[in-house]
């Protein structure tokens, strides 16, 4: 008798399994600069938005990124709520950083590597919301770092194409995010056979050349006012 039951569970969830949607819908889109492009850093996150009481997917993620000869291997990063961010140093000096929103802020000291063994640290990040990596001792150590529900998240650049796949058909909210935090909030339509469509970044007015990013905070201790990176 318990074999029988077994068999048909296993009969059921065979049949679910094959009914089961499998989306085949995608988007296909490309973000172009409005103006030169001499200076503008061209890293993009496009993230596919959850529609309206749609679940996320919640797995936890270990995301990381790597100190290499004093830079970053990203400088912009998407998590979703609960991911961890881990840094790993490959140098053979310390890196005193601090990771900050306009909130809070955490400095720590990044250990230097040892022969053939990197050093890292790990932060957990529970909720929704922006923060920044910062160099305490050079600014040009920076990457914008960004919680977020999205259903999926894809790293593109400015003026190349990128693809969303497995969608189910119909229209879909995109933000798409840039290292500056100028971004774009687009609705696109999803299907099987989509044409390439294209949105345009407008830079900022402000006086400051574009491969700048400014930052406006008030972090009590080290840093008060504005920050810029170049």
């Amino acid at each position: 008798m318990k074999s029988r039951n077994k068999n048909r569970l296993a009969t059921l969830l065979l049949v679910v399994s094959l009914t089961a949607p499998v989306y085949a819908a995608e988007i296909r889109g490309q973000v172009r600069l409005q103006g030169p492009a001499a200076g503008y850093d061209p890293a993009l996150a496009v993230l596919v938005l959850p529609h309206h009481g749609q679940a996320h997917a919640k797995r936890m993620r270990i995301v990381r990124i790597e100190m290499r000869n004093g830079r970053l291997s990203r400088r912009l990063v998407v998590l979703s709520p609960g991911d961890r961010l881990k840094i790993v140093n490959h140098d053979p000096v310390t890196h005193p950083l601090v990771l900050f929103n306009a909130r809070r802020q955490k400095a720590f000291v990044l250990a230097r590597a040892g022969k053939g063994q990197p050093r890292h640290q790990e932060w957990r990040f529970p909720r929704r919301g922006e923060w920044h990596l910062l160099g305490r001792l050079d600014s040009r150590l920076y990457a914008r770092i960004v919680v977020a529900e999205a259903r999926q998240i894809r790293y593109a650049r400015i003026g190349r194409r990128f693809e969303l796949r497995g969608l189910q058909p119909g229209a879909w909210k995109l933000r798409i995010l840039s290292l500056t935090g100028r971004d774009l909030e687009v609705t696109a339509e999803a299907y099987t056979a989509p044409a390439t469509r294209q949105w345009v970044l407008v830079p900022g007015r402000k006086a400051v050349p574009e491969r700048r990013v400014v930052i406006e905070a008030a972090v009590t201790g080290l840093y008060r006012g504005s920050m810029t990176t170049r």
